[in-house]
């Protein structure tokens, strides 16, 4: 059993809005009114243009005013870091020094169970070591 009824497929669905001559009573105007002035017909193309590059310049600034800033603070605090400008070299600074000198001088004390030497040195002996095994491996002096 059905509950449906056919509808007669001409007839104006219930959403659908009655038409109507005008839009709405707010659009049409009496000839007693006085005649209104279109609202922005035309617009200043130049004052429109001037606030758009002046706001696109601002930005521009702005942006180039910040990263100044970030800049002039992050090469400061790198200073202060290293003590460059105090008068006293800061820790790490004389840290680096120390180990520049100690691996320019030759072998060292990394700790307790490394030894530093200058990179040319440990080239030659890891390629010494390598030719060593090669030759005792293969059987050849």
């Amino acid at each position: 059993m059905s509950t449906h009824q056919p509808h007669d497929p001409h007839a104006p669905l219930p959403h659908t809005p009655e038409v109507h001559e005008s839009l709405d009573a707010w659009h049409d105007h009496s000839h007693d009114e006085r005649p209104q002035h279109p609202h922005l017909e035309s617009i200043n193309a130049p004052k429109v243009i001037g606030i758009g590059v002046g706001l696109f310049l601002a930005v521009a600034a702005t942006v180039a005013l910040v990263y100044g800033f970030y800049v002039w603070y992050n090469v400061r605090a790198l200073d202060q870091r290293e003590g460059i400008g105090n008068g006293f070299e800061g820790p790490s600074r004389a840290e680096r020094d120390d180990l520049s000198a100690r691996l320019n001088q030759g072998y060292a004390w990394a700790n307790h169970d490394a030894a530093l030497l200058p990179l040319d040195q440990g080239v030659d002996r890891v390629v010494k070591q390598y030719a060593t095994k090669r030759a005792a491996s293969s059987g050849q002096p």
